[in-house]
């Protein structure tokens, strides 16, 4: 993954909880490298024998239920699981990724559990990366809320994306369901993230993703003579969920476009999608030729270390609650 760090540094572990989580760890599979580990964990016993991941763990609904009304979780019964499955092979150096839907008490409960589990074993920054669901539905909310509970203090930086956002940066309708192509967008954006690129070390990676909080994650694309320059603005106008972010302590800036690409255009890029966050901020950025994106150019940013209680109170996200480690 990244140049400078020793193997088997370069190993990246995917972990899908729950039935949302397994469809984005399943389309990951069916393009990832040796390096790529795909891992899926549900309550269903009969995926086993047709689940498209390197590894399935299926956990008895016994040991899920109630994990997410006890105030530290217990996990003894998934640790079990896990340590018979030879789940400990993962390396303390392991990149770990996990994501999953947040509003149903198996995906939510299982990456809670996980979280604490993985983070006794890698000492690098935990990912996690959510979805939230739509405001109308109480009780879905309500299991978001308390999952965000958890996770925020547990994980190094947990990335939310919204419902109602995703539903308005696919605007072309397309083929299949929302939900396919939310499944769609995270495979292809953990792709983003764990891939190598030119100005980008380990060090500065694992230094924004480390931050502590939630992250806040814009997408954008362009084209054409000028396509550097109105790129920050398509990232802006597109954040998935609504954060006061010009606080964060940490930004990752990812962009790849075509070979007219240049290193002044990426900086340029950066420059534009940052001017808004304090002198103090560690900024990360890197970049990366594809030829195949002949004139069009991609970005993405994250604003991480996001604390709580700086949420703007978007009506569509669970974030609206004020301070999430109360109520």
């Amino acid at each position: 993954m990244y140049k400078d760090l020793n193997p088997p540094s370069n190993r990246v572990v995917i972990i899908g909880c729950g039935s949302a989580g397994l469809k984005v760890v399943q389309l990951i599979h069916e393009v990832h490298t040796p390096s790529i580990i795909t891992i899926g964990i549900d309550t269903d016993f009969n995926l086993s024998n047709y689940l498209k991941t390197d590894h399935y763990f299926p956990v008895s609904k016994s040991v899920v239920r109630g994990l997410l009304d006890r105030n530290e979780g217990d996990c003894t019964g998934i640790s079990r699981v896990f340590r018979n499955l030879h789940m400990y092979q993962m390396q303390p150096d392991d990149l770990v990724i996990l994501t999953a839907g947040l509003g149903k008490f198996t995906g939510t409960s299982l990456m809670i559990a996980l979280t604490r589990i993985i983070k006794e074993i890698t000492y690098h920054p935990v990912i996690g990366i959510v979805t939230v669901p739509y405001p109308h539905n109480k009780e879905l909310i309500l299991c978001a809320k308390k999952g965000m509970n958890h996770l925020v203090p547990a994980l190094d930086s947990l990335i939310v994306l919204e419902m109602e956002q995703l539903k308005n940066l696919f605007q072309n309708p397309g083929t299949g369901t929302l939900y396919d192509k939310c499944s769609r967008f995270i495979a292809a954006e953990i792709e983003f993230l764990t891939t190598s690129f030119d100005n980008l070390t380990g060090k500065d990676f694992f230094s924004v993703m480390g931050m502590k909080g939630v992250g806040v994650l814009f997408y954008g694309q362009s084209a054409g003579p000028d396509r550097a320059e109105r790129l920050a603005q398509a990232c802006l106008r597109t954040p998935l969920c609504e954060i006061d972010y010009r606080a964060a302590p940490g930004c990752l800036v990812l962009i790849e476009g075509g070979p007219g690409l240049t290193r002044d255009d990426a900086r340029n890029v950066v420059r534009d999608l940052t001017f808004e966050l304090p002198g103090h901020t560690h900024i990360a950025w890197g970049y990366r030729i594809m030829k195949n994106l002949n004139e069009n150019i991609h970005a993405q940013a994250i604003m991480t270390g996001i604390k709580p209680g700086w949420f703007r109170g978007s009506p569509n996200c669970i974030a609206s609650v004020k301070n999430l480690q109360t109520g």
